[in-house]
């Protein structure tokens, strides 16, 4: 199985505070991988130090196969950052304007987006279910139609490995089962890799292929880096 995510003996802390001690783990490609631990494990640390965002002081991230400094093919990764009603109530965008962002590298900014390009878009927003509202404003939306949004942002470069982070936060219980249904089918129709953090492991506890448990460090100092 190929390995998508290899994370190796890291260690991180903020400010001489120690937030990730030693950590080891693996996402092999087909996996529904789900992260949970308490605020202030580390979660959302461990993702952004994946996505090269933070250096670790210690240990090794690595993605397909190559150290995360050195990855470049980033058009394969789909992020899905954590959405929240109250960050997006004026922004002016229509839903398929938010989609196309994240196909300005290919098509350059500000540029007319041809025949290709708005189908890859309208495969992206039926394949997240969120069709029905391409032409409103983002900012009109639910939170779970803003959350399909972000999804079929992350799936305009038809990415190999999806990471999420806490995609139901703010959701009411019928729109996360929604959700939920909407990603395992990604994951085995599509066969999308996923990476997600969540506080609700109890609802997605059986679609998880491996579940990774972050807890708070036996040292509370950077030094033990």
């Amino acid at each position: 199985m190929q390995n998508i995510i290899k994370v190796k003996d890291l260690c991180f802390a903020y400010n001489k505070v120690l937030v990730l001690e030693n950590l080891n783990l693996e996402v092999e490609k087909g996996d529904f991988a789900v992260v949970i631990g308490e605020n202030g494990t580390g979660k959302s640390t461990l993702i952004k130090l994946i996505l090269n965002q933070l250096s670790p002081q210690r240990g090794e991230v690595s993605l397909f196969g190559q150290q995360v400094s050195q990855f470049k093919n980033w058009s394969i990764i789909g992020y899905v950052p954590q959405v929240t009603l109250n960050s997006n109530v004026n922004f002016p965008a229509s839903v398929e304007e938010i989609v196309s962002m994240n196909l300005y590298a290919k098509v350059g900014f500000m540029r007319v987006l041809g025949k290709k390009y708005k189908g890859i878009i309208k495969q992206a927003l039926i394949n997240a279910e969120a069709q029905d509202f391409a032409k409103r404003q983002f900012s009109e939306l639910s939170g779970g139609q803003q959350q399909r949004v972000m999804i079929a942002k992350a799936l305009v470069n038809n990415p190999e490995l999806l990471i999420l982070d806490e995609p139901t936060a703010g959701i009411d219980s019928k729109t996360q089962k929604k959700l939920y249904k909407l990603l395992e089918h990604l994951n085995k129709e599509h066969n999308i890799t996923i990476l997600m953090i969540t506080h609700d492991f109890d609802s997605v506890e059986e679609l998880a292929s491996k579940t990774i448990k972050l807890q708070y460090p036996k040292n509370g100092e950077a030094l033990y880096c």
